[in-house]
């Protein structure tokens, strides 16, 4: 499944669109919609690398709003 998200590509980078391959749907997977996203302090944290743990590209946010789609078996 091709999505799109906003992801930071680097330490300190702005976030940008970026297209990403999330794969097939797994057994105890669901598909769910976003509607609206935030970013809290540890978001920042991480897009920073204040940890020094984070992988780029980082896709963040925290989900406020969402729709469950429903489940299909394949």
């Amino acid at each position: 499944m091709i999505t799109k998200g906003y992801a930071a590509k680097q330490p300190g980078g702005k976030l940008e669109v970026f297209e990403y391959d999330l794969g097939l749907l797994g057994d105890h997977q669901v598909d769910v919609k976003v509607d609206y996203c935030g970013l809290c302090y540890s978001d920042v944290s991480m897009i920073d690398n204040h940890w020094g743990m984070t992988q780029y590209p980082l896709y963040q946010g925290m989900k406020l709003l969402e729709q469950w789609k429903p489940w299909v078996p394949m």
